[in-house]
């Protein structure tokens, strides 16, 4: 594949790479299969529990939570609509409606009950794919989308870049290491987010920025 090809197809080149390895783990989810990398994950979160960790893991997992996300949702879309860029906010916050609707949807779909080790944490419903690594996967996700079409400074952009690419998957492993979700419901959960916000953005290139490229 030429260079050429890969620009003008990224979005969807992506979306196959992504969706293929998350039919597996649904397959295996819809049938509570636990793999081997379930089972490595659980053994390595009981060798690191720490009191010291711990609560630094639960300020960690709040920035996925669902309050967390919307209070940072309503904070960005006030700025940015005090910024004149109201439609980025707007935009913003029905990307965070959109992936939690999907991601109830889809546990709803496969039904995987959560890990059975005790959690450091109290949750509810179900497991698969793993709410808080989905949608903090789009939402921060979708900042980043946002930072690389309007922020023009490449040292921010990069700063930025690097703390919400590293931001996404703490949220992933904090849910493991509270007990609460398997492995392959964490990578689940950043698959078909990614999935989802090649579509998304895709609409909001058009919609917001008119790109039609």
């Amino acid at each position: 594949m030429n260079k050429q090809t890969f620009k003008q197809h990224w979005r969807w080149i992506i979306f196959l790479l992504c969706i293929v390895p998350f039919a597996f783990l649904a397959w295996n989810a819809a049938h509570h299969g636990i793999t081997w990398a379930d089972a490595l994950g659980q053994n390595l979160r009981l060798a690191v529990i720490s009191d010291g960790l711990t609560p630094i893991v639960k300020a960690v997992t709040t920035l996925g939570s669902a309050k967390g996300l919307i209070a940072e949702a309503v904070i960005l879309l006030i700025t940015l609509t005090a910024m004149r860029r109201w439609k980025l906010g707007v935009s913003a916050a029905v990307n965070l409606l959109l992936a939690w609707l999907l991601n109830e949807r889809l546990k709803a779909i496969f039904h995987r009950p959560r890990p059975a080790d005790p959690w450091l944490v109290q949750e509810t419903g179900l497991s698969f794919p793993s709410g808080h690594s989905m949608v903090s996967m789009a939402f921060y996700g979708f900042l980043i989308y946002l930072v690389w079409r309007c922020v023009t400074d490449k040292k921010r952009k990069y700063t930025l870049t690097a703390v919400l690419g590293v931001l996404i998957p703490l949220i992933g492993l904090s849910r493991i290491y509270l007990g609460v979700h398997y492995v392959t419901d964490v990578i689940g959960g950043f698959l078909i987010a990614l999935c989802y916000l090649t579509v998304y953005t895709a609409v909001i290139d058009r919609v917001v920025f008119k790109r039609t490229e």
